[in-house]
C-alpha cells in the first residue's frame, strides 16, 4: 500500500470538505427554490381568498340590510304597509313607462 504524503491528504480532505458544501449549498438552493414557489402560490391564493371574503362579506350586509328593511315593513301597521306597498306600485308603473323616454334621451345625447 501506498503512503499517502501530507499534501495529498490535505488535497483529499479539502476536496470531500469542498464536495460535502457543494452538495449542502445545492440542498438548501433546491429547498429554497421549493419554498419560493410555494410561498408564491400561498400569497396568489391568499390573494384570491380576500377577494372572495370581500365579495362575500358585501353579500351579507345586503341580506342584513334586506332583513333589516323588511322588519321595518313588518313592524309597520296595517294601513301604512298597504299605502307603502301602493307607492312601491304606483313608482315600478312610472319607471316602467318612462324608461324608454329615458333610454331615448341617453342616446340621444350621447
Amino acid at each position: 500500500m501506498a503512503t499517502k504524503t501530507t499534501k495529498q491528504i490535505k488535497a483529499q480532505v479539502i476536496n470531500e470538505v469542498s464536495r460535502s458544501y457543494k452538495d449542502k449549498i445545492k440542498e438548501l438552493t433546491d429547498k429554497n427554490t421549493q419554498l419560493y414557489k410555494s410561498n408564491w402560490e400561498l400569497l396568489n391564493k391568499n390573494g384570491v381568498l380576500n377577494e372572495k371574503v370581500q365579495e362575500l362579506e358585501e353579500k351579507v350586509t345586503q341580506y342584513e340590510d334586506w332583513n333589516r328593511r323588511l322588519q321595518e315593513f313588518m313592524d309597520m301597521e296595517p294601513d301604512v304597509r298597504e299605502k307603502a306597498v301602493q307607492a312601491y306600485k304606483t313608482q315600478e308603473a312610472l319607471n316602467a313607462k318612462i324608461e324608454p323616454f329615458i333610454n331615448f334621451m341617453s342616446n340621444f345625447f350621447m
